[in-house]
């Protein structure tokens, strides 16, 4: 995989967990009771899955589905991190140790 294959699949993940928090943002600032379901954090969030689906497809054309496919796992390990940034919620340790592993794994699957 070359470097810049590399950079874009991190990337995807990235985008990935970055939606979510955006989605989170996007739940918080949702008020059913007003009508108020489109939120500039939804709107953003849409934005960036968006374009992650099209980085994707990309990613797809150069790269096997097998070899491509633990970058997505990327996001889910750094959901958490960005949780707690952004909204203070609590990473307990179970939670760290999944994610170690998860990051672990890619480095296994792609370092080793």
């Amino acid at each position: 995989m070359t470097p810049a294959l590399l950079s874009l699949c991190i990337g995807f993940g990235v985008s990935l967990a970055i939606g979510q928090v955006l989605f989170k943002a996007a739940a918080a600032a949702i008020d059913p009771s007003a009508g108020i379901f489109f939120t500039s954090p939804l709107l953003m969030a849409l934005g960036i899955y968006a374009a992650t689906t099209v980085v994707w497809v990309y990613i797809l054309t150069r790269l096997p589905l097998n070899v491509a496919y633990p970058f997505s796992l990327l996001g889910s390990a750094l959901v958490p991190i960005f949780a707690h940034y952004c909204f203070d919620e609590i990473i307990g340790m179970k939670t760290i140790v999944g994610m170690a592993l998860v990051l672990l794994g890619l480095v296994v699957i792609y370092a080793i």
